[in-house]
């Protein structure tokens, strides 16, 4: 990368605790280089135990969950703060453990999502959230999708599997 600017991010929503971020322009010059070796894909996992406990995970940061979908809530259209119209819908999401949490979608998360919940399965719908963040309101803690940046990748749609 070349001409880019670093600037300290306190007057920006943090989607991190990262103090910095790098802000790119228009004479910004990025060049893609093909490295076999380094993944592409880069996930920070965490646990269900990790996102309810309130002191390791902060409300800012993005962070990956795998998890099976053990039941749903109807999907809701709704408007956001800025007028655009979307989809909403609440999972439960459970771990090998028996851990549960509370997960709601937004956008083109639903969209990804909400057919397959509708077939019929002989196996477990086993989702990778991609970029969410932890949501902690009225005593309970949840999950929830970025509207611009989350991902829900499902069963074998991951190069990785």
């Amino acid at each position: 990368m070349r001409k880019f600017v670093v600037v300290d991010k306190k007057a920006r929503v943090r989607a991190s605790q990262v103090k910095w971020s790098l802000l790119f322009c228009n004479r910004t010059v990025v060049q893609e280089v093909e490295v076999p070796t380094f993944p592409l894909e880069a996930f920070r996992f965490r646990t269900i135990p990790e996102l309810t406990s309130s002191t390791l995970v902060s409300e800012y940061e993005l962070f990956d969950l795998v998890a099976e979908v053990v039941g749903k809530e109807d999907l809701r259209e709704l408007v956001t703060q800025t007028g655009k119209e979307t989809k909403r819908m609440a999972i439960n999401l459970q771990d090998l453990e028996k851990n549960t949490i509370r997960c709601t979608l937004f956008g083109t998360c639903v969209d990804d999502l909400a057919p397959l919940m509708e077939q019929e399965r002989s196996e477990p719908l086993i989702v990778v959230l991609h970029f969410f963040r932890v949501n902690r309101w009225d005593g309970r803690t949840s999950v929830q999708s970025h509207f611009d940046i989350s991902k829900v990748i499902v069963d074998a749609n991951l190069k990785e599997v």
